[in-house]
């Protein structure tokens, strides 16, 4: 936004005429960015995507099978035409120039005006080198790209709210990283595979993954390098469908200065609610991709919380692939679970993280944006009512993630009733077996005092 003769310009007005150029425009947060600038933004000129090439796809392909996807059916009803303003680029974020062609960087530097920089590889596991290149590398090769923009009005970088999840609070200004960003690109690209993992652990430190640690370095990058241009950084907590939609993407595409696009101090939601709301959506609206009903336990102890898993979790999975054995299929259960385990403990570190963050900087945007922006371009925390959030939050991973088309079915919800019987049954079984085992060992205790006191008085 800007102000022209004291009068407040508007988001769509800003974008009047102007092209974008985004990285990740294909992924999760990307497409609900591109859907909400073609659809809020009418009078932006292009939507340039940075895309990899793909051997048994051509360009057009690729940019059918995106627009094909459910983000954009409202737009579709709406605006038809808007989607021909998406242009695919050819490139790589882990490649030197992006692996855009001279060609097409001339394109960009004449025709864009605002930059989205969104990509990044996600895997919390994944290699050192690779999320260096993903990560990092690729942000210093697009704000050397941004440097021949003739008309370059915003750059926007997606960051994290965990980039500097080890300190106890974090405000919105840059942290200094551990080592130099370019010694690590250097280090990475002039080392195997084999060498950078016998240092990995000494290089991340106090971060508990590389994707983190190559986002703190990401930061203090453009700390050190782009101060000069007009650049943002936006920390969203954490990536869900529903936060894309209401908050992070909206905030991005219409901020400056680091932003942290979080709900903590003004609209708190505690991780017992977390996991309560999230149950009950699934109750709620169920699915025929449910394995069992949903319930939530929490423990204080590791211990007690695998003692559920293994009741709750492991006989189930168990009982369900010895099943499917004795019928000559396949069972998948247990495998569900090591996955589904394996993922939790790549975010344990977000549930446990002690960490605060402020932020302020929203509120000066909100307050400077005129009435209709700050209704068509929500990003208040303090509006989310996170009942409902967890229901949308639900169906719409269901929906536009799994392509599950069963959420809230007939027959989804018979699955539901039988599931939620089963789980009476099983936990009347356990409970049953418990009592019995306990009497059990009790009367073997009581018979044996019996035995001793006969004992000692016939002595």
């Amino acid at each position: 936004m800007s102000l022209d003769n004291n009068r407040i310009t508007s988001i769509p007005e800003f974008y009047n005429g102007k092209s974008v150029f985004i990285t990740g425009g294909t992924g999760f947060l990307g497409k609900v960015l591109v859907e909400k600038l073609l659809r809020s933004c009418p009078g932006i000129e292009n939507v340039y995507l940075l895309v990899r090439s793909k051997k048994d796809k051509s360009v057009n392909e690729r940019l059918k099978e995106l627009t094909n996807s459910q983000v954009f059916n409202t737009l579709r009803e709406k605006d038809p035409q808007a989607i021909s303003k998406i242009v695919l680029i050819e490139g790589d974020i882990t490649k030197l120039d992006l692996g855009i062609s001279e060609e097409n960087r001339e394109l960009l530097a004449t025709k864009v005006s605002v930059i989205f920089n969104s990509a990044a590889n996600i895997k919390f596991d994944d290699s050192l080198k690779g999320v260096i290149n993903a990560n990092l590398r690729s942000l210093r090769e697009l704000i050397k790209l941004s440097r021949q923009v003739k008309d370059l009005k915003s750059f926007i970088h997606i960051s994290t709210a965990y980039s500097n999840w080890y300190q106890m609070d974090v405000g919105e200004q840059f942290y200094p990283a551990a080592f130099d960003p370019h010694y690590i690109i250097d280090l990475c690209n002039s080392s195997s595979d084999d060498q950078i993992n016998e240092v990995a652990e000494m290089l991340l430190g106090k971060h508990v993954n590389t994707y983190t640690f190559s986002k703190a370095l990401a930061e203090d990058l453009i700390s050190r390098i782009a101060r000069d241009l007009p650049i943002a950084i936006v920390r969203p907590s954490t990536a869900s469908w529903k936060v894309a939609q209401d908050r992070h993407q909206k905030l991005a595409i219409s901020a400056p200065t680091i932003y942290n696009s979080v709900s903590g101090n003004s609209n708190p939601l505690k991780i017992k609610n977390y996991f309560y709301f999230l149950r009950d959506a699934g109750r709620r609206n169920p699915t025929n991709m449910m394995s069992w009903y949903p319930q939530t336990r929490l423990y204080k102890t590791k211990f007690s919380n695998d003692i559920d898993i293994f009741w709750t979790h492991f006989i189930p999975a168990f009982l369900s692939d010895s099943y499917a054995k004795m019928k000559g299929e396949n069972g998948r259960a247990l495998k569900h679970l090591e996955n589904s385990k394996h993922a939790f403990d790549q975010i344990r570190f977000v549930l446990n993280s002690p960490i605060k963050m402020y932020g302020k900087n929203y509120k000066k945007v909100l307050e400077s944006m005129n009435k209709s922006d700050q209704k068509d371009f929500n990003f208040d925390p303090t509006t989310i009512n996170w009942k409902n959030y967890f229901d949308s939050y639900h169906f719409g991973v269901r929906k536009f993630i799994f392509n599950d088309k069963s959420v809230g079915s007939v027959a989804a919800q018979r699955k539901f009733a039988k599931l939620k019987y089963m789980n009476y049954i099983l936990s009347g079984s356990i409970v049953a077996f418990s009592l019995i085992a306990v009497t059990k060992l009790g009367n073997k205790i009581i018979r044996k005092n019996e035995e001793n006191e006969n004992v000692s008085s016939f002595k």
